[in-house]
C-alpha cells in the first residue's frame, strides 16, 4: 500500500507555495500601484504649480485688460484701437496699469477712433516734456474732467501753466464750445500747437530700439494673458485628478499609507543615484 502522507505533504507544500506566489504577485502589483501613484501625484503637483504660476502672473494684467476692453465697448471704440493706444503708452513709460488707466480716461472723455491716438500722443509728449511732475494717467484724468466741466483743472491746468498759457482764457474758450466734440478738438489743437505731439514722435525716433522692445514686451504680456486663460480649465482638471488621488490615499489604511510614503522617500533618495548610472 502506498503511503499517502508524503504525497499530502508535497501537495500541502505546493499549495502553500502557490499562495505565497499569489501574495507576492499582489504585493508586486501593489508596489507598482504605489510607484505609479507617487509619480502621478508628484507629476500632477509640478504641472499644477506651473500652470498656476502662469495664471497668477497674468491674473492682474488679465483683469486690467478686460476692464480696458469693456471701457472700449462702452465708449464705442474698437478693442484693437484701445489696445494699440495702451501699448503705445506702455512702450513710452513702461507701466501697464498707468497706460490702461490713461486710455480708459481718454475714452470716457469721448475720444474715439479718429482722435484717441492723437490724444495719447499729445499727452505722452506732455508727460515726456515734464517728467518730474506730470503723469500720463493724471493728465488723461484731468483732461476728461476739463472737457466735462468746461474748465481747465488738475494736471491739465498745471500743464497749461507750465507752457505759459492762460488757463482762464482756455476755460472761456471751452465754455464757448457748443458740443463735446468741439471741446475735444480744442484740447487736441492746443496740444499739437504746443509741439507736444512732436515731442512724443521725437522720443520714439530717438529711442527706437527701446520703444520697439517695450512694444514687443507688451505684446508678449498680452499673449501670456491668453495662455493663462487657455490653461486654467486644464489646470482645474489636473487639480481634480490630484484631489482624487489624495482622496484615494487618505482612504487607505495606515499601513498602506506608510508604505507609499516610505516608497516615495526611497525613490526621491535613490533617484539621483540611479540616474548617475
Amino acid at each position: 500500500k502506498i503511503d499517502e502522507k508524503p504525497i499530502e505533504e508535497v501537495a500541502s507544500a505546493a499549495q502553500k507555495a502557490e499562495q505565497e506566489l499569489e501574495d507576492a504577485g499582489k504585493e508586486a502589483s501593489n508596489f507598482g500601484d504605489y510607484l505609479k501613484a507617487g509619480a502621478i501625484i508628484e507629476g500632477a503637483k509640478g504641472l499644477v504649480s506651473t500652470l498656476k504660476d502662469v495664471s497668477e502672473e497674468t491674473k492682474e494684467l488679465n483683469m486690467d485688460l478686460s476692464r480696458l476692453d469693456q471701457n472700449a465697448k462702452d465708449s464705442g471704440v474698437s478693442i484693437d484701437s484701445a489696445r494699440k493706444a495702451y501699448k503705445d503708452i506702455t512702450a513710452q513709460f513702461g507701466e501697464t496699469d498707468s497706460a490702461i488707466e490713461a486710455v480708459s480716461n481718454l475714452m470716457q472723455a469721448g475720444f474715439t477712433e479718429s482722435n484717441l491716438q492723437k490724444a495719447v500722443e499729445g499727452l505722452s509728449g506732455a508727460a515726456l516734456k515734464f517728467p518730474d511732475t506730470l503723469k500720463i494717467e493724471s493728465l488723461a484724468d484731468s483732461l476728461q474732467e476739463t472737457i466735462a466741466t468746461k474748465s481747465a483743472t488738475g494736471q491739465f491746468a498745471e500743464l497749461l501753466q507750465r507752457l505759459g498759457l492762460d488757463t482762464e482764457k482756455f476755460s472761456e474758450q471751452l465754455a464757448a464750445c457748443s458740443t463735446e466734440a468741439e471741446r475735444q478738438n480744442l484740447a487736441l489743437r492746443l496740444l499739437e500747437e504746443q509741439g507736444l505731439n512732436e515731442t512724443s514722435k521725437a522720443w520714439k525716433k530717438n529711442n527706437e530700439a527701446l520703444y520697439e522692445s517695450n512694444q514687443t514686451q507688451a505684446e508678449l504680456q498680452e499673449q501670456m494673458v491668453e495662455i493663462g486663460e487657455l490653461v486654467m480649465p486644464f489646470a482645474t482638471k489636473i487639480t481634480n485628478v490630484a484631489v482624487a488621488l489624495l482622496t484615494w490615499f487618505n482612504n487607505l489604511d495606515s499601513g498602506s499609507q506608510t508604505a507609499i510614503l516610505a516608497l516615495i522617500a526611497i525613490v526621491a533618495a535613490t533617484g539621483p543615484v540611479i540616474n548617475g548610472f
